[in-house]
């Protein structure tokens, strides 16, 4: 019966609140705006599906408008540390990889690598084999893990090259070429000296 209903409609919210005037809380949830199939699922004296997520950011918010005053009802003080970042797996490194233009925060690098990444997807893997082999990083069950080597290096390395900012610059120069707006002889030029400049500035290091 589902399928020959209307769509169910929601938004995803997000809702900061201020209290005293000095704490903001953070609130992230759904707010339904037309139940559509999901009445079929409603059983007499319970509520919804939408309601009884397990999940926190799915939790469902009541209607609400901006600068709308709310009572603070109760307050716990929770003491956590924070998590250090889980290490990369062959399968996430991969997707950061063809990715990368999330870690960028300049709009025309962002795009220039949305539709590379770093490398192709013939020598991504390639590329985490060569830093297995060179002793980079190593496995770990199903962990990438860089070694005393790896992270020394990435100590000594310019930043210019170890920034996926650096791809999108390349990136947006061989668009540039592949539209006639820029001399690919004058490309090889500028990244020759590029290279030449980050060598010498790594042996002053």
């Amino acid at each position: 019966m589902a399928v020959f209903y209307d769509a169910y409609v929601y938004d995803i919210t997000i809702v900061m609140t201020c209290v005293a005037s000095e704490l903001n809380f953070r609130s992230k949830g759904k707010t339904d705006r037309k139940q559509g199939w999901k009445v079929v699922y409603a059983t007499e004296g319970e509520a919804l599906m939408s309601s009884r997520s397990d999940q926190p950011d799915e939790a469902v918010l009541p209607p609400l408008t901006v600068n709308e005053t709310v009572t603070t009802q109760s307050v716990d003080v929770m003491f956590k540390k924070t998590q250090p970042p889980k290490p990369y797996t062959e399968a996430t490194l991969l997707s950061a990889m063809e990715h990368a233009g999330r870690f960028v925060d300049d709009e025309s690098l962002k795009e220039a690598l949305k539709s590379s990444g770093l490398g192709t997807p013939a020598t991504r893997a390639a590329m985490i084999e060569k830093l297995i082999s060179s002793g980079y990083i190593e496995r770990r069950k199903k962990n990438l893990i860089p070694t005393e080597k790896g992270i020394k290096l990435i100590g000594i390395v310019p930043p210019e090259m170890r920034q996926p900012e650096t791809t999108g610059k390349w990136e947006k120069g061989l668009s540039r070429i592949a539209d006639g707006e820029l001399d690919d002889a004058r490309f090889m030029d500028s990244i020759r000296r590029y290279v030449t400049y980050l060598v010498s500035e790594a042996g002053k290091m």
